[in-house]
């Protein structure tokens, strides 16, 4: 009989305009995927899947540097992150994770470095998520979720971009039989009465009375949230269980083969 799944579930810190929206009094941290996923900590799932919990910081060199420790305390079998995205019209899961850092989100986090970089300087263009996407969606329809899977890299540079690309490229050069999957999220309902989605002089403006919503802002209830990344991870396992998971070749992307001598290994790579 196996043990337990050891599941890391990680999400980011509220940044730059949306901290603002943090109250404490009502659990709302800024971000509604920082509000969710510390309550999973040290939760066991069916399937006996005992979940680990990270808060990510957002900033070129601090992301990496924590998912880096994070995977130095204990051998993972099942990864899932998932980051706000908040012109998102439901949860969409990735396929990659691209080796761009880019240049319109440095005055938001990092302050610091070229406002346009790779992440490996020469290295692979992208590097996957190891389960099938099809598969996590269609599930989470059958439970009555509304999900989709991501068909642009357009805007695609970001710190939940850098994470997909960080723990694709451990994966693939660790040969690690990891099931992995990253979703985005669009805002959940109780932030919807604070944010006033409408744009300036490329400014966001808001967090007052008499809110006017862009029509593309689409906000989804918490507990669809909840469901999301509990189904996620349970869909995760069977997958893991089940042989289906993938380490696909980072410069083919219609590669779709199993790796031979897969292990298990809990070494960080320092990008």
């Amino acid at each position: 009989m196996r043990g337990y799944l050891n599941a890391l579930l990680y999400g980011f810190e509220p940044w730059d305009m949306y901290r603002k929206a943090a109250d404490a009094s009502v659990g709302r941290t800024g971000n509604p995927v920082a509000d969710v996923v510390p309550e999973f900590n040290r939760q066991i799932l069916p399937g006996g899947i005992r979940i680990y919990t990270k808060i990510l910081p957002c900033g070129l060199a601090t992301t990496p540097r924590a998912l880096s420790e994070a995977m130095k305390e204990r051998r993972y079998d099942i990864i899932l992150g998932t980051g706000l995205a908040s012109r998102a019209r439901k949860p969409t899961f990735e396929e990659a994770g691209y080796n761009q850092w880019r240049g319109k989100y440095y005055e938001k986090c990092s302050r610091s470095g070229p406002l346009e970089r790779e992440i490996k300087s020469g290295g692979a263009k992208k590097y996957f998520v190891t389960v099938d996407n099809e598969r996590l969606v269609e599930s989470l329809s059958e439970n009555g979720i509304d999900a989709s899977i991501s068909e642009s890299k357009k805007d695609k540079g970001f710190v939940c971009n850098y994470s997909i690309f960080f723990l694709g490229r451990h994966i693939y050069e660790n040969l690690s039989n990891i099931a992995f999957a990253f979703f985005h999220t669009p805002l959940t309902a109780d932030y919807a009465s604070y944010f006033s989605p409408e744009y300036r002089r490329g400014k966001f403006l808001g967090f007052k009375s008499n809110p006017v919503f862009r029509p593309q802002k689409v906000f989804i209830e918490k507990n669809t949230l909840r469901k999301t990344i509990h189904n996620t991870l349970i869909n995760e396992a069977e997958q893991l269980e089940n042989g289906l998971v993938r380490i696909r070749e980072p410069h083919n992307p219609q590669e779709r083969t199993l790796l031979d001598n897969i292990g298990n290994t809990s070494i960080a790579i320092h990008i």
